[in-house]
């Protein structure tokens, strides 16, 4: 993720994920992004690519890392003002990527587990202040939901997370337009369309595709407010 360098259950559950309130918090926080917290997110994507290579022993590895570093950051993410409903599922989720490496799981399963640790993402980075909004890690979430929904066959659960995915891209989307992201929010658009019409088809291999094409395209609309950040630097480095 570039959101930093931009400033970015039950193990087994079968129904999508809760729905949550897409984070707000993207202005006005407590400093700058602590360097743990942005590790954590990093090491929750690497864990996720690692189960879903079927690398359990490397998932067991970031799980005991992830663990430890989250036990040493609670404290500060409550004093920042992180929910209790936040902290309680950072808890579940760490707790449960840990359990479920050790259960030698189904790939797919032990990614969803892992992507779990990515839920409360936007809600933690929204306590700091980032130039990119911390929503937009809720669109890496949500994107890698409908890829584990497609090589599960899992229609509905996939249209109840393109529903939320849409729902959190309204708000970041127009941000980025805001930044002169024209190009950008048409291709994010495009792969909304893409994966609504695979769900329609009930095309699990097309859906696939474009769920992953939507996270290719996340970073694009980092690099999007990274750059806007970039000018404003600029221009305050002129003006002194």
């Amino acid at each position: 993720m570039l959101l930093a360098a931009c400033g970015g259950q039950q193990a087994l559950a079968a129904s999508p994920s809760p729905a949550r309130r897409p984070a707000e918090h993207t202005e006005h926080g407590e400093g700058s992004l602590p360097p743990a917290l942005d590790a954590l997110e990093s090491e929750a994507e690497d864990a996720y690519d690692y189960a879903l290579d079927g690398q359990v022993s490397r998932v067991a590895a970031e799980a005991h890392g992830m663990t430890e570093r989250w036990r040493a950051f609670r404290a500060r993410a409550a004093s920042a003002g992180a929910s209790e409903v936040v902290l309680d599922q950072m808890d579940a989720a760490v707790r449960g990527l840990e359990e479920s490496a050790h259960q030698g799981v189904d790939p797919v399963v032990l990614a969803r587990v892992t992507n779990a640790l990515s839920a409360p993402m936007a809600d933690l980075f929204g306590l700091y202040d980032t130039a990119v909004p911390s929503a937009v890690l809720e669109l890496d979430y949500l994107g890698r939901e409908v890829a584990l929904d497609a090589r599960q066959g899992k229609f509905n659960d996939a249209g109840v997370h393109l529903h939320r995915l849409e729902l959190v891209f309204s708000s970041v989307g127009d941000a980025a337009l805001e930044q002169h992201g024209q190009r950008e929010v048409a291709d994010f658009q495009a792969s909304i369309d893409g994966m609504r019409a695979a769900i329609v088809a009930r095309d699990a291999a097309r859906l696939e595709t474009a769920a992953t094409s939507e996270l290719e395209l996340v970073d694009g609309l980092e690099r999007v407010f990274g750059r806007s950040q970039g000018i404003q630097d600029s221009e305050a480095e002129d003006d002194d």
